[in-house]
């Protein structure tokens, strides 16, 4: 079991942990949010000098009495000045130009980088459906990178419930056909200022998150709304230039308002 531990970048909150595809389900304390904006945690690991996130969210909801369906594209990248660690206190540096897909990234004064795109928007995608590729310029501190990744994106083909009971359990199911291609997978349940996360192993089968959690959740509204996130997520480790180990994780995020009650 690994501790969870938030960084900000601008407009996301990355959620870092270590890899440990055999990994027991970890009990969650809530934490304090603000769900004004359904954002999937993206993962990263420690011992790395860069990671690298390519992340499709489908944001599901019902406006006016029909469902719509809001897909995202969402690139982060950090490059750090000593491998990260656990506590979280390494420094993102400057690594020069990033980008995704030939999508150059946004550079944050904290040296995090970002690009969202969004349907309907410009740009309306990153091109993560045909494959994802990552190039960065370099510089003195951190090398130059040109990486095409071979690995398949993860994605999850279960139910997604609708309706949550804050005095019943809730029971969902991962297994390799539900949560094809990916390593480990975050549930999250979020309502007004409470947050429910959990990571479990891609493949662990049936899990339960019991009521005595999902009673710290509030009831939903039509001014307080709820939403349940499904992220299965993959990761391929890189020796880079300088001898500088990265991280490249591909996310998928089910994004859905739910109504607890």
């Amino acid at each position: 079991m690994k501790k969870l531990i938030y960084i900000l970048v601008p407009a996301l909150s990355i959620s870092i942990v270590s890899c440990n595809k055999k990994e027991d389900p970890t009990p969650t304390t809530p934490v304090t949010t603000t769900p004004t904006t359904p954002t999937p945690p993206s993962p990263n690991v420690p011992g790395v000098y860069g990671a690298f996130v390519s992340l499709v969210m489908t944001y599901s909801t019902t406006q006016v009495g029909i469902p719509v369906d809001l897909n995202t594209e969402i690139g982060i990248a950090a490059a750090y000045q000593d491998p990260w660690s656990a506590a979280g206190t390494n420094t993102m540096i400057d690594a020069g130009t990033v980008k995704v897909n030939n999508n150059t990234l946004d550079k944050g004064t904290n040296n995090a980088y970002t690009k969202t795109a969004t349907a309907g928007q410009t740009p309306s995608d990153l091109g993560f459906s045909s494959g994802v590729s990552w190039t960065v310029s370099g510089n003195a501190n951190f090398p130059a990178v040109t990486r095409n990744l071979t690995n398949y994106a993860p994605d999850f083909t279960g139910t997604v419930p609708e309706t949550v009971s804050r005095t019943s359990d809730l029971t969902l199911s991962f297994t390799a056909s539900t949560t094809p291609h990916a390593d480990s997978v975050y549930v999250l349940l979020i309502t007004g200022n409470t947050t429910i996360m959990k990571r479990y192993a891609a493949t662990i089968g049936t899990v339960t998150i019991p009521a005595s959690e999902l009673s710290a959740l509030s009831a939903t509204s039509t001014t307080s709304p709820g939403y349940i996130e499904i992220c299965p997520w993959n990761v391929q480790y890189y020796t880079e230039g300088m001898s500088k180990t990265c991280a490249y994780v591909r996310e998928r995020a089910i994004v859905k308002s739910i109504t607890v009650n």
